[in-house]
């Protein structure tokens, strides 16, 4: 078995000003923004963070996680994210990326996937 690391997971979360805007700096209102991926179909365990528009990881949501510990959707897996960085800081509003991956055992079967016979040449 190899140990091999797949499937690059990618989901876009937007963070409009509206739910940056605060009644009073006392109450802030929840942020909550739902992510959703399918991941590959590979046993493993799931790394998930959140991205600003530089690239920059600003929230690491999920490391090394079981499958067991999203929400299980009919077509997707789900999580979700409360806008903060991981200094539990609210962010600014802006377009954030969702990015990840999945780690697993990948099974090497020794028989080839495909074999073929090529005919000799003929003289023509």
């Amino acid at each position: 078995m190899l140990r091999v690391a797949v499937a690059t997971i990618v989901a876009v979360a937007c963070c409009s000003s509206a739910l940056a805007q605060t009644p009073s700096p006392a109450t802030p209102p929840p942020r909550n923004v739902r992510i959703s991926f399918l991941p590959p179909p590979l046993e493993g365990t799931i790394s998930l963070g959140i991205y600003d528009a530089t690239g920059k990881l600003v929230r690491v949501l999920h490391r090394e996680a079981d499958v067991s510990e999203f929400e299980i959707g009919a077509d997707a897996l789900h999580t979700t994210w409360d806008g903060k960085d991981d200094a539990d800081a609210p962010l600014p509003p802006g377009k954030y990326h969702a990015r990840g991956y999945m780690v697993g055992d990948l099974q090497a079967d020794p028989e080839p996937i495909a074999s073929a016979t090529v005919p000799e040449p003929t003289n023509i």
